[in-house]
């Protein structure tokens, strides 16, 4: 396996490229160090995944790319432009682990929020925009419908709307189907290929289970336990588009065993490569 860290630099014009990037929490007098020597990079348009064990720092490396903390060490850059950049110019549509929809506001008023906090166009386009992006997550008759009333993955499908709904450059994914029951989440990752085959903005998906990295990215990261290091990556070579009979196909057990055998071989313990 080549290094990771050379193998997935990239070029230049990447649309992500954190270059030597560390962290360090200040824990009273301790200090906890969460990430060390991160380097790595996305294509524009390309999916990426980044798997590993709990509190090796995945959430902590897609928020330091999302300028909502700043690096102790290293660099990252979006395009050509500097993370604050890229923040203030509101390149980042950042998807949570869980929806967080205000509870007094309808889909498409979640979805529209965002567009309103920018100011970005008058009531009547930032409507037709929620109109337009719940429809492509399939929710078009869901427009006045509270989140209360919706399902776990239709509340989903409304928080990735609303990421969109800014046009964003970079999506980012803190594992946002981890909640959602094995059929669910298997559903959200069909439908989240869709989303993504339709809108190709570049996407970083963090997420524990290696089945959904190899159903849905391009490359998968591989990251160690804390501090959170970058051990491997492995290209994944499906065709797309891809449906639900690929869980039955050779190539991706193939795939998925090699990730889970990368994780092992790095110390990594796991409870299900597959749950």
């Amino acid at each position: 396996m080549e290094n990771a860290a050379e193998a997935s630099d990239g070029p230049t014009s990447a649309a992500v490229k954190v270059s030597g990037v560390g962290r360090t929490f200040r824990l009273g007098r301790r200090e906890l160090v969460a990430l060390q020597g991160i380097s790595f990079g996305v294509r524009d348009g390309e999916f990426v995944s980044i798997i590993g064990p709990s509190g090796c720092g995945k959430s902590t490396l897609l928020r330091l790319i999302a300028g909502l903390i700043a690096p102790s060490s290293g660099s990252i850059s979006i395009g050509e432009s500097t993370v604050r950049e890229a923040r203030a110019a509101r390149k980042f549509g950042f998807v949570f682990q869980e929806p967080t929809l205000l509870p007094w506001r309808s889909a498409l008023q979640n979805v529209t929020l965002l567009l309103e906090l920018a100011r970005r166009g008058s009531a009547a386009e930032r409507r037709a925009r929620g109109i337009e992006l719940l429809e492509l997550v399939g929710l078009g008759q869901f427009v006045d419908t509270p989140p209360a009333k919706l399902s776990g993955g239709m509340q989903r499908r409304v928080g990735i709307a609303r990421a969109l709904a800014v046009d964003p450059q970079i999506l980012l994914l803190d594992e946002p189907f981890g909640a959602l029951d094995e059929i669910t989440r298997q559903q959200m990752n069909v439908f989240l290929q869709s989303v993504w085959t339709a809108q190709r903005t570049t996407a970083l998906l963090v997420t524990h289970n290696v089945g959904e990295a190899v159903f849905l990215s391009d490359r998968v990261i591989v990251m160690s336990n804390g501090p959170g290091r970058i051990v491997g990556e492995l290209q994944i070579d499906l065709p797309r588009p891809r449906d639900l009979t690929l869980l039955q196909d050779q190539r991706y057990f193939a795939l998925a065993g090699q990730l889970t055998q990368m994780l092992f071989t790095s110390g990594v313990a796991l409870q299900s490569a597959y749950s």
